[in-house]
């Protein structure tokens, strides 16, 4: 040990604190001594080694302080300096009597103070409906084991059928439940304790270095399911669902961000189905991204940082560009890309996609308008959720928009996927047929991957449909090339067209073209091009380059 920590640890020690009041006493005394203090109210003071006394050591401090304040002001000693007289031994006792009583209350009220402090502070740490430590213990106890460097592993459980358990038992019960539930899963580690995350996350601490997160895993599998099976509390039948995240203190020396990592862990895989996980790096990396993503695609819509790329799409029949499809992008101010498959997804589960689709649209017309002027039109195909599909409002503003920019429906492509299906199909059927009407082509996308495929282009108005890349990536296996060659010629005898999505060599073209398909589109012919580019590509392209 240094001596800066040997003079650190001195002063905050008992010793130092009791010589400081001794001392204060001491300098009191003669201070009150100098000022004639038996004929004026300078004896107060010495409550203030008195208060102190019991606020470091409860009745024993107060009492001994009074005991040395008696003592130096014994009868013996001159009443001042300036009288040759001593004091009083009556007077001397009824002081000391005084101190003394007043030593014991004050030394009774700091301690009962004192417990009243603990207590809070203990009620605040606490969840008021499980009875458990909340996570600002945790936090606490988790910083301790890392100053010790002791390695730990916390279970983050999720109880996803809360709600629904709520309706039957009552508060209560429910919390006598949970607590009998915890106290035997206790049982089963060394060391261990639970803390309340909420009233329906609860986070195990296990301290035993001596299992591994696979032992824990498997522990908690085997109690897992006995939580979920159905049984009985107190004539209730109970069955709970549960959701756990697994994860070691090696992962992060932040108890707070430890915690978060292992709250996220819990969150994988089906949401209504009971599941154990071990934190997974990749998989928080990718939630965190969303999130981001999430807090940032409103202000990135505002603030221009969309923009858009054309894909061709080639017509075999007459070897030429036919149109292209309106690809969205997304470049962060930080120079970080989005992938359009993470802020798409984001945008639908915020309510977003909205505002996004009318940015698309807004600036394809643009261009289109753009490229008319330069002799160069040509279709475009935009992808449309159902929540635009079926809302009266934006097919108003769909129609005002192309009219105001002088441009037909027919310039426009609308692509759906089977994600569009919703609740309300009558809408969505008679919504596309009115855009139908008015001169768009109604375009299915990743055709053959969902289980509504068949659905879609049998019960709404499709002209084109888009066969997913997954057939085309296969399309020499002679299974997959039998299917793609049938659904081709169902497709046509529906007087519908075909395009081959994804189609990246010249042995699938070859393939397509054989089985009959109408149009190709894919990174064998083009990548997506920014708007410039892609007028420059229709004017240089020839189909004999890549056949």
């Amino acid at each position: 040990m240094t001596k800066k920590t040997e003079t650190k640890g001195f002063y905050s020690s008992h010793s130092f604190k009791l010589v400081l009041v001794m001392v204060s006493c001491f300098l009191l005394n003669y201070f009150t001594f100098f000022i004639n203090s038996n004929s004026n109210p300078w004896q107060l003071l010495y409550l203030i080694p008195m208060l102190i006394g019991a606020f470091l050591y409860n009745e024993k401090g107060s009492i001994i302080v009074a005991l040395v304040i008696i003592f130096i002001n014994s009868p013996i000693l001159l009443q001042t300096p300036f009288k040759s007289s001593y004091q009083l031994s009556s007077f001397w006792l009824l002081r000391s009597f005084i101190y003394l009583l007043i030593a014991i209350i004050l030394g009774f009220l700091s301690k009962s103070i004192k417990k009243l402090h603990t207590k809070l502070i203990e009620d605040k740490l606490k969840s008021n409906f499980s009875g458990f430590y909340n996570t600002t213990k945790l936090v606490r106890d988790l910083e301790e084991l890392n100053e010790k460097k002791q390695s730990y592993d916390l279970v983050f459980f999720h109880i996803i059928n809360l709600d629904e358990l709520r309706k039957y038992l009552d508060s209560y019960v429910f919390s006598k439940l949970i607590n009998n539930e915890f106290s035997r899963l206790e049982k089963e580690f060394d060391a261990c304790r639970t803390y309340s995350y909420s009233s329906d996350q609860y986070i195990l601490l296990i301290k035993d270095n001596s299992l591994d997160e696979k032992v824990i895993c498997n522990l908690l599998i085997h109690k897992i399911h006995q939580f979920v099976k159905s049984n009985a509390f107190d004539k209730y039948p109970v069955k709970f669902q549960i959701k756990c995240g697994i994860i070691n203190s090696y992962v992060d020396n932040n108890p707070k961000s430890l915690i978060e990592k292992v709250r996220v862990t819990s969150e994988r895989g089906s949401l209504d189905e009971s599941s154990i996980y071990v934190f997974d790096k990749t998989y928080y990396e990718k939630r965190q991204l969303y999130y981001e993503v999430s807090l940032t695609l409103n202000d990135a819509i505002h603030n221009d940082e969309l923009y858009i790329v054309y894909q061709p799409i080639i017509d075999i029949k007459s070897k030429s560009i036919c149109s292209c499809e309106a690809l969205l992008r997304w470049n962060r101010g930080n120079g970080k890309k989005i992938a359009p498959n993470i802020f798409i997804t984001v945008a639908e589960q915020t309510g977003l996609i909205v505002k996004v689709t009318k940015w698309l649209i807004r600036n394809t017309i643009k261009n289109q308008h753009n490229w008319k002027l330069k002799d160069a039109s040509i279709t475009q195909s935009i992808n449309v959720s159902a929540k635009e599909l079926i809302d009266d409002s934006f097919q108003n503003w769909f129609n005002n928009i192309l009219n105001s920019n002088g441009m037909s429906h027919k310039d426009i492509n609308i692509e759906i996927t089977e994600r569009v299906l919703s609740s309300n199909d009558e809408r969505l059927k008679e919504n596309l047929l009115l855009l139908q009407d008015l001169g768009c082509t109604i375009e299915i996308d990743d055709f053959g991957i969902g289980y509504n495929s068949l659905k879609l282009i049998s019960t709404l108005p499709i002209n084109v449909v888009k066969l997913d890349k997954f057939f085309i990536d296969r399309i020499t296996e002679n299974q997959t090339r039998i299917l793609i060659k049938h659904l081709i010629e169902a497709i046509h005898d529906l007087k519908g067209v075909v395009i081959a999505e994804g189609v990246e060599n010249k042995q699938q073209l070859e393939i397509l073209v054989q089985l009959g398909c109408d149009k190709i589109q894919g990174f064998y012919f083009s990548k997506p091009l920014d708007s410039e580019k892609f007028c420059s590509f229709c004017n240089n392209f020839n189909f004999s380059n890549y056949i």
